[in-house]
């Protein structure tokens, strides 16, 4: 923590991550209050994680192809693609059931 540059990127992540889990709420939340479907409940939740478990080994070897630092910033830009339709989705109302699938697969 003694390097100027890791405690900026550092405290950047924390940041990241806590809207991470903020938006998980906030987004699973209007999602069931809005279609009130335990199936679409499932496919948010193995729309974040099933990624994770088949492309872990995939993008590790990106990584070791290409500077991480840009894969973590592809990651993110998705992440704020994802946000920002669902802030567009529910200021609007206009949030049906096939736009917030696209938005947990485009998360996840």
């Amino acid at each position: 923590m003694k390097s100027r540059p890791y405690r900026a990127q550092f405290m950047a992540y924390v940041l990241a991550m806590m809207a991470d889990n903020i938006e998980h709420v906030i987004s699973y939340w209007v999602v069931f209050q809005k279609f009130h479907s335990p199936a679409l409940a499932g496919f948010a939740v193995l729309s974040h994680w099933l990624p994770f478990l088949f492309f872990s080994v995939a993008v590790g070897g990106l990584a070791d192809r290409f500077d991480p630092r840009r894969i973590i910033q592809c990651g993110m830009l998705l992440f704020i693609v994802a946000s920002a339709g669902w802030g567009v989705f529910f200021i609007t109302d206009t949030l049906e059931m096939w736009h917030a699938m696209l938005l947990l697969v485009i998360h996840g």
